[in-house]
């Protein structure tokens, strides 16, 4: 028989981790643990919100981020080579109240998720207007009243230079 590795896939932000785990006994017997560190905002909210957000902004209500997210697993004693933090592939979108209104924390409703390839299409066709959330250092793009927050080659980057600035695994 061969090696064979026991892992575990956990939901970010301490709403979730603090009620549905315990943390260091996962960690203890798990070999690694992956931080699904995004679905951190959604159709359940009523206003815009970066899914995936690396930090807290401004616009943004508590902490539904990947740096408190982290923050708040490491600070239950676990191996930080441990902790593998997952990036989406996919974007949540939301329909806006008012289309003049539609930064992050904008009014809006739930609208449901996109394919990664689907909204470099839409941008690159200028379907979208990517901007740039410098506080939360995380993408989203607008067309009239559709709102779509997402992750991109530059947001990966800065996400992975976290990781390893952090010694995450």
């Amino acid at each position: 028989m061969g090696n064979y590795l026991l892992t575990a896939a956990i939901g970010a932000g301490q709403w979730r981790s603090d009620q549905a785990y315990d943390l260091p006994s996962i960690f203890q017997i798990c070999d690694f643990v992956n931080l699904m560190s995004y679905d951190l905002h959604g159709a359940w909210e009523s206003r815009t919100g970066i899914h995936s957000a690396l930090y807290q902004g401004i616009n943004d209500r508590g902490v539904a981020n990947v740096d408190a997210s982290v923050s708040f697993v490491l600070s239950h004693g676990v191996a930080r080579e441990k902790l593998i933090l997952g990036i989406p592939a996919y974007g949540v979108g939301f329909t806006l109240d008012n289309q003049n209104i539609n930064g992050v924390g904008a009014p809006a409703v739930g609208a449901g998720t996109q394919h990664y390839f689907t909204i470099c299409q839409n941008v690159n066709r200028g379907v979208y207007r990517e901007r740039w959330e410098p506080e939360q250092m995380n993408p989203y793009a607008v067309n009239s009243t559709s709102w779509i927050g997402y992750d991109n080659i530059r947001s990966v980057e800065i996400k992975a230079n976290y990781i390893n600035r952090h010694s995450l695994g």
